[in-house]
């Protein structure tokens, strides 16, 4: 069986949600796989992030699933993007986790076409109690076989042009590996 891992790089703003100054740019999510392995959540740190910087994630980034999954297997890769409005602490971000893992838990055999977006939204649940922005949703469904050896690189873009106030431009960089 090939061993397949995500790694969560980099953001990209090309335009902050925030007009006043930087936004606070943090990452909910998981990924599922249709054989029951599924990682636990994570939850990013917030990346303090202006206008044209390309930024590293740091805790909570990185690697985000390692693990080996049938040549014939599904994964999905959910994340959802936030802009922090109000500080949080350590805790926070850990009770968010718990949340996460809690809602993945509680699908017996998740079938990664069915399932839908569980992961979102208990991590909505655990970590928009103060309404940070949520910038943008990824539900990426991924086939083993389909995947090529070695590293690829995806973006996932999201923005939002609104009328002018409210609006942002970012896409996040991430790596899917297949060994």
């Amino acid at each position: 069986m090939p061993r397949v891992v995500v790694y969560l790089d980099e953001v990209r703003c090309h335009d902050t949600e925030d007009k006043t100054g930087k936004d606070d740019v943090y990452v909910i999510g998981a990924v599922k796989t249709s054989d029951s392995k599924t990682s636990e959540g994570f939850v990013t740190r917030p990346i303090n992030i202006d206008d044209d910087e390309t930024l590293k994630f740091g805790p909570g980034g990185g690697y985000v699933f390692d693990e080996q999954l049938p040549r014939n297997g599904l994964f999905q890769i959910e994340m959802t993007a936030l802009d922090e409005d109000t500080a949080k602490t350590a805790s926070d971000y850990e009770q968010a986790k718990k949340a996460i893992d809690k809602a993945l838990a509680t699908v017996p055999n998740p079938r990664v076409a069915a399932v839908g977006s569980l992961t979102v939204e208990a991590a909505d649940a655990a970590v928009r109690l103060d309404k940070d922005d949520e910038l943008g949703t990824l539900l990426k469904p991924f086939s083993v076989s389909q995947i090529p050896d070695g590293w690829t690189l995806h973006r996932w873009d999201f923005e939002e042009e609104g009328l002018g106030w409210s609006t942002w431009k970012y896409e996040i960089l991430y790596w899917v590996g297949k060994f």
